[in-house]
């Protein structure tokens, strides 16, 4: 068991239930505790729907998360998709502070002011969703045509989003869905972005498509 490390997320609708959502997680995995246990989403929901539930309360859930490490069932705690107001709540409160906060993460969305409040609380941001889905506001972008056509480092796109993010210090979560497209993002391991590549990729407008107001910092 200590040779794998095995993560797991809350989801929202099981804010209310910690304690009975890690037992199921721990029972379904077969295994007595988790490395690294993170909120899903900063907003609760009423169990068993996508319904909001206004009486939850964020300091709450994370009390009961804290509760599962002074348990021994959890190593670490996480959260994803927090944004700049809801890590700083968060961080007024709690005693165990979230390791990792996994975000959505591309020089469409490069969450620049977030990736800093993190950095400064000591957590370090993990890049989900790195190639945009696919987005052609992403992939067909004419900077980032123009970067994986540098003379000087020629490399698929895959390759070179996933760098620039971990050149950023961000590691990248792999949602690679073929094994071509899985090799081509591990090259990200061989090779350094160009000053020009940088440039190009950095200069990228952000879309005011993606996301809500909680993912523009």
């Amino acid at each position: 068991r200590e040779s794998v490390f095995v993560s797991a997320k809350l989801r929202p609708d099981e804010h209310a239930n910690v304690e009975g959502a890690l037992a199921t997680i721990l029972a379904a995995l077969g295994t007595d505790y988790l490395d690294l246990f993170s909120i899903e989403w900063p907003v609760q929901h009423k169990a068993g729907t996508t319904e909001v539930d206004s009486e939850g309360s964020l300091e709450a859930t994370w009390t009961a998360m804290e509760n599962c490490v002074a348990a021994g069932k959890v190593k670490a705690l996480g959260v994803a998709n927090f944004s700049v107001p809801a890590v700083e709540r968060l961080m007024k409160h709690c005693t165990v502070k979230p390791a990792v906060n996994e975000v959505e993460l591309h020089p469409l969305l490069a969450q620049r002011k977030l990736v800093g409040v993190c950095r400064r609380y000591g957590l370090t941001v993990v890049a989900h969703t790195s190639l945009a889905n696919g987005d052609e506001q992403l992939t067909k972008h004419a900077k980032l045509v123009e970067a994986c056509a540098d003379a000087k480092n020629p490399q698929s796109a895959e390759a070179l989003l996933t760098r620039w993010s971990i050149q950023r210090g961000v590691p990248c979560i792999i949602n690679a869905t073929s094994p071509v497209a899985l090799a081509e993002c591990l090259k990200a391991r061989t090779f350094r972005l160009t000053n020009k590549q940088k440039v190009l990729l950095d200069d990228i407008e952000p879309s005011p498509k993606l996301g809500g107001v909680r993912f523009h910092h």
